[in-house]
């Protein structure tokens, strides 16, 4: 009961940061971001509106939506780990910070703060409310996000895991901007002589509104597909390797094609029964039609209270 009470205040106060956000940007922005964002390479990515900094990445939230809220070229920030559900009542807190862009310009780079609070509704079924703070290199073009979802572990066995999600999530000036993800996560789990090993694949399909003008809207799709490794070496931490890319289906933007978001590797490891820490590190192509990579780091904290 005593976690119920803290994840419902929690909640509340998220939501009341969200609305003064959102009621501050109301007074200060119209729909279109100002001369500041010119040299970010997401807003020619992603279109008018788009936050600069990408989206952060996170265990518990499959950022289903990492190419889906603007519809464009992929983070390359998918946090390197597998899905699962928490026990009926417990609750779940993660924070994320970590910064991209490294390799271009300092206005080019992003940093974020993410917070996800979590709660096991009933066996094989959780919630999750997420908030992101991002803004660039600068610390400036500030932009929130927010997102919602269900994730149920439907199949479970001693050697694989079959995972169904539904996100639903926000960006953009005055949170303008809605997207949609259902998606799915298969996970394979081996014993080896170094340690358990197993393979999982994410699958999501992101669709999203954007205006094109005065009275003028269309809906983007993009099929976001994540393969990755892992593997034990000793009880509480795991290594982590990942490819994400993105299938973006045709728009006004351009025809169909695939977008690289490019790979991570992660090390998390369990400080306490109930405190994991998550580490990575990302390299991926640039978007922006210019030569070369860029990097990301990341670090993250998970805390899980048990219910009662």
């Amino acid at each position: 009961m005593e976690s119920l009470i803290v994840v419902t205040a929690v909640l509340a106060a998220a939501g009341w940061l969200i609305y003064r956000l959102v009621a501050g940007r109301r007074t200060s922005r119209t729909g279109e971001r100002g001369p500041g964002c010119s040299g970010c390479p997401m807003k020619e990515a992603r279109g008018p509106g788009a936050p600069c900094a990408p989206p952060p990445p996170k265990k518990l939230v499959l950022l289903l939506l990492t190419g889906t809220l603007a519809l464009a070229a992929p983070t390359i920030a998918w946090a390197a780990d597998t899905v699962e559900t928490w026990a009926p009542g417990a609750t779940d807190v993660e924070l994320y910070l970590g910064y991209e862009g490294l390799g271009t310009r300092r206005e080019q780079h992003g940093v974020y703060a993410d917070i996800t609070l979590g709660y096991g509704i009933a066996h094989r079924l959780s919630a999750y409310l997420g908030l992101t703070l991002q803004g660039n290199g600068y610390l400036a073009e500030a932009d929130p996000a927010v997102r919602l979802g269900v994730f149920s572990t439907i199949l479970q066995g001693s050697l694989m895991d079959l995972d169904l999600m539904l996100e639903i999530g926000a960006t953009g000036p005055g949170l303008s901007q809605l997207a949609v993800a259902p998606g799915t996560e298969i996970n394979l789990d081996l014993s080896s002589p170094f340690g358990p090993i197993g393979a999982y694949l994410r699958a999501g399909l992101g669709f999203g509104g954007h205006r094109l003008g005065d009275l003028q809207y269309e809906t983007r799709f993009a099929l976001d597909l994540t393969p990755g490794v892992h593997w034990t070496p000793h009880e509480g931490h795991q290594l982590f390797a990942q490819y994400a890319g993105a299938l973006q289906l045709a728009s006004s933007e351009g025809p169909t094609r695939w977008e690289h978001a490019g790979v991570s590797v992660g090390y998390n490891v369990a400080l306490t029964p109930h405190l994991e820490l998550i580490t990575q590190a990302s390299v991926g192509p640039r978007h922006n039609e210019e030569p070369g990579v860029v990097g990301g780091v990341m670090l993250g904290f998970i805390a899980s209270v048990p219910g009662s």
